[in-house]
C-alpha cells in the first residue's frame, strides 16, 4: 500500500466589518445605524426573520463564498428582506447586509505511512481486538 498525503486547507473569516440595507420604512424613519454593531459578540444572534429564525455574525459568515486564498478586504452582499437588526434593545427593520470580512488560510499536509497502516489493520485482524487511537501516546480499547 502506498503512503497518503492529504492536504488539508482551513479557511478562517473574521468579520471586520458589516453595513446594513435598511428597509423603506428604517429609512423614512432615518434611523441612526451608527455604532450599532460596537462589541456584538459574533455568536450572539443580532438578525430575526418572522418565523422565529436568527442569524448571528457566525452565520453570516458561513454565508459567504469560501476561498482557497488568503483576502483582505473581503465584501459580500446578503439580501435578508423583511427582517429585523436587534442589538442593545434597538429594532431596526433591514433588507440585508453588506459583510466585510478577512480571510487567513491554514494549510497543512497530513503524512499516512501505507505501510504502518496495513500492519495496524492485520495486527487488529490477527487478533480479533480493535484499538482506537486518539494521539501519538493514547491507545484505548473500544467501548462496549
Amino acid at each position: 500500500m502506498r503512503d497518503v498525503y492529504i492536504n488539508l486547507i482551513v479557511p478562517q473569516k473574521t468579520p471586520t466589518g458589516i453595513d446594513l440595507i435598511l428597509s423603506k420604512h428604517a429609512k423614512e424613519n432615518n434611523e441612526d445605524t451608527k455604532s450599532t454593531l460596537l462589541g456584538v459578540m459574533t455568536d450572539e444572534p443580532i438578525i430575526f426573520e418572522s418565523n422565529g429564525r436568527n442569524y448571528s455574525l457566525d452565520d453570516l459568515l458561513q454565508m459567504t463564498p469560501d476561498t482557497k486564498q488568503s483576502k483582505q478586504g473581503c465584501k459580500y452582499k446578503i439580501d435578508l428582506l423583511d427582517h429585523v437588526l436587534r442589538v442593545k434593545d434597538k429594532d431596526i427593520q433591514i433588507d440585508g447586509v453588506v459583510l466585510s470580512y478577512d480571510v487567513e488560510v491554514d494549510q497543512e499536509q497530513v503524512h499516512l505511512s501505507g505501510a504502518d497502516l496495513v500492519k495496524a489493520i492485520v495486527k487488529d485482524a490477527q487478533s480479533g481486538e480493535t484499538k482506537y487511537v486518539k494521539t501519538d501516546t493514547e491507545v484505548r480499547q473500544p467501548r462496549r
